[in-house]
């Protein structure tokens, strides 16, 4: 009974469940930003809270999940 109890738990090693919980965070976060997107991020990087090498990889990221929502 314990292993077929196990099997229904979200696994945090499970594909599915990992976008789910990033799906989650991401609204989470879209529901509580104020603010121009752009400003703030050339804020992030005049900053030096992010480097431009952090912005691009988020920038790719960004587009392949916007393929992948399509």
């Amino acid at each position: 009974m314990s292993s077929l109890f196990n099997e229904f738990q979200p696994q945090q090693n499970n594909p599915l469940s990992q976008m789910g919980n990033f799906i989650n965070q991401f609204n989470q976060f879209r529901s509580n930003f104020t603010g121009n997107p752009e400003q703030q991020v050339k804020e992030l990087i005049n900053s030096g809270r992010m480097s431009q090498d952090q912005f691009n990889q988020f920038a790719q990221m960004a587009n392949q999940l916007r393929q992948l929502i399509k």
